[in-house]
């Protein structure tokens, strides 16, 4: 019997961290139209992205525990691959404001 959380429950736990963020964010997301580096698609996406991704990272940790349960080593690839992408998008986003 497993005591504790695992690493990869640690690493699921800290993927999903931004969330707690997500009042913050629909704070800042009507800030983006003011912004004159920013173009109309890209004030349009970034406002879309800050309002949807909780819900992205909620579905997508429970997608991820569920495959972890079944093959370790591909959920392990799968939630480094969410951290880059999500980080990625991040980045990019407050580079381009």
């Amino acid at each position: 019997m497993q005591q504790g959380f695992s690493k990869f429950s640690w690493a699921l736990a800290l993927f999903c961290l931004p969330i707690a963020l997500w009042p913050l964010a629909l704070f800042v997301s009507p800030k983006f139209s003011d912004s004159p580096n920013l173009s109309e698609f890209q004030i349009n996406s970034f406002s879309v992205v800050f309002w949807v991704y909780p819900f992205v990272l909620f579905a997508l940790s429970g997608i991820l525990h569920k495959v972890y349960q079944t093959n370790k080593p591909l959920a392990k690839r799968l939630l480094t691959f969410g951290f880059i992408l999500f980080y990625g998008v991040f980045i990019y986003i407050v580079k381009s404001v």
